[in-house]
């Protein structure tokens, strides 16, 4: 168990410095592990709770559903993300969460979390930094969606994907994985597969990327990233 609390500790020390006394505090906290096959709803818009859920292994993402059946994916979730952060605060979530594969959830309940984050300001200032982090990586998405073609827009989904993996060790040789179909990917960026395959292809033809199955390879990461329009400090 506390190996999944360090994935946490890892997580939240990118966004702020935690000394020891944290990390302790961090790991007393109790948990309980579920482990879950792909395509499960892990939450559901709406829903209340009582523990706040953190991916330690595996991929999930979170969608909006409209009112046509149409789905808006607003982010892919890799390890050692937190969920349904704001329902710690907020009387329900607003999202439906789905798990891509077989992936491991730690559950962390709310009224200890929240004990935590009024005891320990580290913790505090971490959580709302990523929170700020969060706003800022939505207004880039709008931004994304409503301002750039298709090919800018798939190669800044791309980049982005990277840079989180990569910030979290997930990268190996500038090979990462991307977990969502080509119809999940134009569901996150407004686009039809079709259009997304298009796109692909267009980046592989002009030696960017290389891909094989859900596995991926940034060629030339600086065309790459020009070519997503994407710079890697939107990370903070």
């Amino acid at each position: 168990m506390p190996h999944n609390l360090e994935i946490f500790i890892d997580e939240l020390s990118l966004y702020g410095a935690l000394n020891n006394e944290d990390r302790e505090s961090i790991l007393m906290l109790p948990t309980m592990v579920h482990r879950v096959k792909k395509v499960v709803n892990l939450a559901q818009q709406g829903d209340v709770g009582d523990s706040l859920l953190l991916l330690t292994s595996g991929y999930a993402l979170q969608q909006k559903n409209a009112g046509n059946g149409n789905r808006q994916i607003s982010a892919l979730n890799v390890r050692g993300d937190l969920l349904n952060l704001p329902s710690l605060f907020l009387k329900k979530f607003d999202s439906d969460v789905v798990a891509l594969n077989n992936s491991e959830i730690t559950f962390i309940p709310k009224l200890e979390f929240l004990t935590l984050f009024r005891k320990r300001p580290a913790i505090a200032y971490a959580l709302f930094r990523m929170t700020l982090v969060d706003a800022c990586l939505v207004r880039g998405q709008l931004l994304n969606l409503a301002r750039r073609d298709a090919r800018t827009r798939i190669a800044h989904f791309l980049c982005h994907h990277a840079e989180r993996m990569g910030a979290r060790g997930l990268m190996s040789n500038d090979s990462f994985d991307m977990p969502l179909t080509q119809a999940q990917i134009g569901n996150a960026t407004g686009l039809t597969a079709v259009h997304v395959n298009r796109m692909l292809k267009s980046l592989v033809d002009d030696g960017l990327i290389s891909h094989n199955g859900r596995s991926i390879y940034i060629a030339n990461r600086e065309q790459f990233m020009a070519a997503g329009d994407y710079y890697p400090q939107d990370l903070h």
